[in-house]
């Protein structure tokens, strides 16, 4: 079938339904009935909380939080909100969303309309001590009842000061004690810990009571002696540290302050070497007698003093009271010229560190005490040699001498005139006298198996009134225990010479006869022990010290090697190293890291309980051309720690 089209285009079947259409468009623009379409009315459809997390720091602090309700348009909608803590003993929170702090803790604040909620974290971190310190570090109290002062810092974990108590506490109560304030008071010598203590924290500082006791003078020294000096001789040294010692071993560390009664008879100063080692230095002014006062003083302020006399005569030479002389005969401790010179003695040192130089000797001599000292001819010596003099015409002798005392190399020396300090008589006599024994002769001898020879200078020990030479022999009570022999060098100079062979003990006699054939004898008991070292006599020691041939010495002495002695002998330590034992029934055994092999003898200091000794390696020419003696020595004695020390 053929279609039709009108002009608008459309086909002329379709066109009778137009105004149909037309009529429902008119309609549905008009709304139709009278019932319109309204939209969903709001409700709450979302909530959210700000902000999302707080941190609070102290009890009380409040932070404010909000909730946001939108509709399910996302316009704000207006509602009541439920606030909720998940943990009020950590935080609280009002109807108002205000959250205050209560308590240590970490929880969520929840904001709820009908089924809706959100939530925010709330941390409560409120300080608390995590770190404890203590100052002082250290102290050290030095009387008993002394204290000191002790406080604690604690912080919290922000860096900033908490406050806390407190607890204190002593790690040795018998030591010291503390109180509920960190007060510490000494109560004897130790040492220990004192604690601060907050809970688990804990901190400490160390404490150390060393209760200072006073310097002490050494026993033996006397108060009140007398030193002779001369208004124009040298001046003397007087060796203020072996004078005193120190409880709390503060020897070095004690100064030293001299006062002189009267200044116009005397004066003196205190020089300090360079191992620190003090010595009163006394000059005389004028005739007369003073004093001399001495006072050491520890670093805590405590002293001791010595005093002693000083008699100044109007004389040109200061007597050494080191040097003593006899008819033919010179002597120092332990050594005796006896006929004949010494080598000269040049920067000769000795036991006492100082080094002496002998310029000029002379004797003199006077026919009584009334008389004035002269010169006698032919006897002085300009090469620094001192000899001995012998006479039989009656008079007064003694040795004077030009000499220089170096007492350290930083120091000025010492120069002047000295003399002997005594001086020998020869009366006059028709008749002969026997010969005398010396007062101070020796009357035992300590030897060991395997140890080193010890000796005797018979001419030290006898005199003759009228200086008549004398002749030595020597009989050996037990010849199976005891070896001996007497050896003349070539200027009648005798030396006996004696070494032991086998444990046990026996006498060793010594006679000296004159021309006349009158005699004295010396009688030497004599022990025997098997340790390998022969005991010297001229070698003492002490906790920290030595005393050699007279002179005490708190270090090392000058090296021994080849060493010039006043009598001419020399003399040479190859080793020296110090043993101990725990006690008289226990073997003697090396002490580590002791041995010196520079020829010195060193002190050796310990506070460990035993017994102590030096011991060395020697080589000793005691009268040149007599062959040298060597082995094996030990010191005179031992010193013993005491468990209580």
């Amino acid at each position: 079938m053929t279609k039709r089209w009108n002009g608008l285009g459309i086909p002329t079947d379709r066109l009778r339904l137009f105004p149909a259409l037309i009529a429902l468009m008119v309609l549905a623009a008009c709304g139709g009935d009278d019932d319109p379409v309204e939209p969903d009315p709001p409700v709450a459809d979302a909530i959210a909380i700000s902000p999302a997390s707080v941190t609070l720091t102290s009890v009380g602090e409040t932070a404010q939080f909000t909730a946001s309700v939108t509709d399910q348009y996302g316009d704000p909608f207006t509602a009541t909100v439920t606030w909720s803590s998940s943990d009020n003993e950590v935080f609280t929170v009002s109807p108002s969303g205000v959250v205050t702090a209560t308590a240590t803790g970490t929880g969520t604040v929840t904001a709820a309309v009908g089924n809706l909620s959100a939530t925010a974290s709330v941390t409560v971190n409120l300080p608390a001590a995590t770190e404890i310190s203590v100052t002082p570090e250290s102290v050290t109290l030095t009387s008993a009842g002394e204290t000191a002062q002790f406080t604690a810092s604690v912080t919290d974990q922000f860096g900033d000061p908490f406050p806390a108590d407190v607890t204190w506490s002593s790690s040795d109560t018998e030591v010291f004690t503390v109180n509920a304030a960190g007060l510490v008071t000494a109560v004897a010598d130790g040492s220990g810990t004192v604690t601060a203590a907050v809970g688990d924290l804990s901190a400490t500082a160390s404490v150390t009571v060393d209760i200072n006791l006073p310097p002490m003078v050494r026993e033996g020294v006397r108060t009140g002696l007398t030193v002779p000096m001369a208004a124009r001789g040298g001046p003397l040294p007087w060796l203020a540290a072996t004078r005193f010692e120190d409880p709390d071993d503060d020897v070095l560390d004690l100064t030293y302050t001299v006062e002189v009664g009267d200044s116009a008879v005397a004066r003196a100063e205190v020089v300090i070497d360079s191992d620190r080692n003090p010595s009163v230095v006394m000059y005389g002014v004028g005739a007369g007698t003073t004093t001399l006062t001495t006072t050491a003083t520890d670093p805590g302020g405590l002293s001791a003093d010595v005093t002693i006399n000083l008699a100044v005569a109007d004389s040109d030479y200061s007597p050494l009271g080191v040097l003593s002389v006899g008819n033919n005969k010179v002597e120092i401790p332990a050594i005796s010229l006896v006929g004949g010179c010494s080598e000269p003695l040049v920067g000769v040192e000795g036991g006492s560190g100082y080094a002496a130089t002998i310029h000029s000797a002379k004797w003199q001599s006077r026919a009584d005490s009334s008389s004035a000292w002269t010169d006698i001819a032919g006897t002085e010596q300009t090469d620094g040699r001192l000899c001995s003099y012998s006479t039989q015409t009656a008079g007064e002798y003694r040795l004077v001498m030009d000499m220089t005392l170096s007492l350290d190399d930083n120091l000025d020396p010492l120069r002047g005139g000295y003399r002997s300090a005594n001086t020998f008589i020869v009366e006059e006599s028709t008749v002969n006298r026997a010969p005398e024994l010396s007062a101070r002769a020796r009357n035992s001898m300590q030897l060991s198996v395997g140890g080193g020879p010890d000796w005797v200078v018979p001419g030290a020990h006898f005199n003759d009134p009228d200086g008549d030479d004398l002749e030595y022999t020597f009989v050996v009570s037990d010849t199976a225990l005891i070896s001996a022999e007497m050896q003349e060098d070539t200027l009648g100079r005798n030396l006996l010479v004696a070494s032991g062979i086998a444990e046990g003990s026996g006498t060793i006699t010594i006679t000296a006869t004159d021309p006349d054939g009158l005699t004295a004898e010396m009688s030497l008991a004599t022990v025997v022990d098997t340790s390998g070292y022969t005991r010297a006599e001229t070698v003492r020691i002490g906790n920290g010290s030595l005393t050699l041939s007279g002179f005490t010495i708190n270090t090392c002495s000058p090296p021994f090697i080849n060493a010039q002695g006043v009598d001419g002998g020399r003399y040479t330590v190859h080793s020296a190293h110090w043993q101990s034992r725990s006690d008289s029934t226990a073997a003697w055994t090396d002490i580590d890291g002791t041995q010196v092999t520079t020829g010195q003898l060193c002190p050796y200091a310990s506070d460990t309980p035993g017994d102590y000794r030096l011991v060395y390696q020697v080589t000793a020419v005691i009268i040149p051309g007599l062959p040298a003696l060597e082995g094996d020595y030990a010191s005179r004695n031992f010193f013993t720690v005491s468990s209580g020390d």
